[in-house]
C-alpha cells in the first residue's frame, strides 16, 4: 500500500511534467492536471505531502525495504526529466521498473525470483511500453504533442514494429522454456502439466493477437484495449484459468 503511493505520487509528477503534450492528447486532456480541475500549485502540493508521509513511515516501520521505494523514485524522475526524450532509454527506464516491482515483492515475500521470470518480464514489458509508444506514433487522433514529435524524430515505423516482433518472439521464447524445463517435462504424467501446455498455448495466442493489434489499433490504455477487444480478452482469461488450474493440481 505503501509502495502504491509512493508510485502514485510521481505519476504526479510526470504529469505535471506533460501536461503541455496531455492538453492536445484526445484522452490525457481530461486527467485533473491536464484540465485545470486541479492546479498546478496544489497538484505539487499533493505530490510533495504524499511522499514525505510515506517515506517517513517507510523509514519507521519498514527501514529495510525503503531502498526500493527510493530507487522507484529515483529512477521516474530521470525517465520524466531526462530518460523520456532519450533513445531507448525511454523503453528501458520503464521496463526498469517493472522488474524492480518483481524484485520487491519477491524480498517482501522473501520467495526467490527466478532468472526466467526476470528475463521474461524484460521482454514482455518491453514489448508492452513499445506498443504504448507506437498508439501515440501512428495514432493521428494525436497531435504533435512534444512526446509525439520525439519519437517521430528518433525512431521509423519499421524500426518499432521490429522491435516490438522482437520483444514478442524473446517473451515466447523465455515463457515455452521455464514450460517445459519448470512445469511441464518435470511433471509430464500430471495434470497440473496438462494444464500448463494449455496456458502456454493459450499465451501464444494472447502475443499473436496484441501483434495484430499494433500494427492494425491498439490504444495507450492497456486495459482499455483487452476489455473492448472480445477475442484478446477472451484469450487472456484462457490463459489465467488455465495456468492458475496449473498451480492448482500442482499444490
Amino acid at each position: 500500500i505503501l509502495f502504491s503511493f509512493v508510485v502514485s505520487s510521481t505519476y504526479i509528477i510526470n504529469d505535471l511534467k506533460d501536461i503541455k503534450s496531455d492538453s492536445v492528447h484526445p484522452e490525457k486532456k481530461n486527467r485533473p492536471i491536464a484540465s485545470g480541475k486541479i492546479s498546478k500549485k496544489n497538484a505539487k502540493a499533493y505530490s510533495v505531502i504524499i511522499m514525505v508521509f510515506v517515506f517517513l513511515l517507510y523509514y519507521f516501520f519498514f527501514p529495510s525495504n525503503i531502498i526500493f521505494p527510493i530507487a522507484y523514485v529515483f529512477i521516474t524522475l530521470l525517465y520524466s526529466f531526462s530518460f523520456k526524450y532519450k533513445k531507448y532509454l525511454d523503453f528501458l527506464s520503464i521496463v526498469s521498473l517493472f522488474i524492480l516491482r518483481v524484485l520487491y515483492g519477491g524480498f517482501i515475500l522473501d520467495i526467490y525470483i527466478s532468472n526466467y521470470l526476470i528475463i521474461f518480464i524484460f521482454f514482455f514489458s518491453f514489448n508492452i511500453v513499445i506498443s504504448k509508444k507506437y498508439s501515440i506514433y501512428s495514432d493521428d487522433k494525436i497531435r504533435e504533442s512534444e512526446v509525439k514529435k520525439f519519437l517521430k524524430n528518433i525512431y521509423t515505423n519499421k524500426e518499432l514494429i521490429s522491435l516490438f516482433y522482437v520483444t514478442s518472439f524473446f517473451s515466447m521464447l523465455t515463457y515455452t522454456l521455464w514450460s517445459f524445463s519448470e512445469k511441464i517435462l518435470p511433471n509430464n504424467s500430471s495434470n497440473s502439466s496438462i494444464f500448463f501446455v494449455f496456458s502456454l498455448i493459450s499465451f501464444y495466442f494472447l502475443i499473436f493477437e496484441l501483434n495484430y493489434l499494433t500494427k492494425k489499433y491498439l490504444t495507450e490504455d492497456i486495459i482499455f484495449t483487452v476489455v473492448r477487444n472480445k477475442k484478446l480478452f477472451f484469450y487472456l482469461v484462457l490463459y489465467l484459468t488455465t495456468f492458475i488450474s496449473g498451480i492448482y493440481y500442482e499444490v
